[in-house]
């Protein structure tokens, strides 16, 4: 008995079109996929286009899987710094790094994503999180995000916050943090 099933294989199709037709084609390539059926395999070096257009992410390194989970799983729990630093823009701290930021002992690297930090101007009341003051070295905007790089006793930190001019902090000015212990992700 023979089976056969069609897959569509797609090679990095849309690496050449501008910003605003490529978001475009990704939602209608979805959509044909989901109304036909198909099995789809699409090749990427984007990890927000991967995010968009998988149900499933295979992320390769040195022609062997990496991880392998829904964009979901790939994004909130890498495995390896590689599959952080592809998949997000995890901040990611060896073991003595993390500590000095934290005041707590780690045995491993950890992986925190830049939008889990909570920054304030003032000190941050909640007891059940890791708290740190830095000062902001530089923001930059990246659509409706501001990345800001936070010095904290000598530790370059990213955090993210959306862009909102309420919240807008300056270079050279003094900020706190807190991260929950469940965003540390142990890689």
């Amino acid at each position: 008995m023979s089976c056969s099933q069609k897959v569509l294989l797609l090679d990095e199709p849309l690496s050449a079109i501008d910003a605003k037709l490529r978001k475009s084609l990704q939602l209608s390539i979805r959509e044909i996929h989901n109304k036909l059926g198909l099995t789809t395999i699409f090749v990427t070096h984007d990890q927000d286009e991967a995010m968009v257009m998988s149900d499933v992410i295979h992320l390769f390194h040195d022609g062997v899987i990496e991880q392998s989970g829904t964009p979901v799983e790939v994004y909130t729990r890498p495995v390896t710094s590689f599959a952080a630093s592809f998949i997000g823009n995890y901040n990611i701290f060896e073991a003595d790094k993390i500590a000095k930021l934290t005041g707590t002992e780690w045995k491993t690297k950890v992986a925190i994503r830049p939008e889990t930090i909570m920054m304030s101007k003032a000190p941050i009341a909640n007891d059940d999180r890791f708290k740190m003051e830095g000062v902001i070295k530089e923001h930059i905007a990246r659509g409706n995000v501001l990345r800001y790089t936070i010095d904290v006793g000598g530790i370059e930190v990213y955090a993210d916050a959306l862009f909102r001019s309420v919240s807008i902090f300056q270079d050279g000015e003094k900020v706190y943090l807190s991260i929950a212990e469940h965003n540390c992700v142990a890689i």
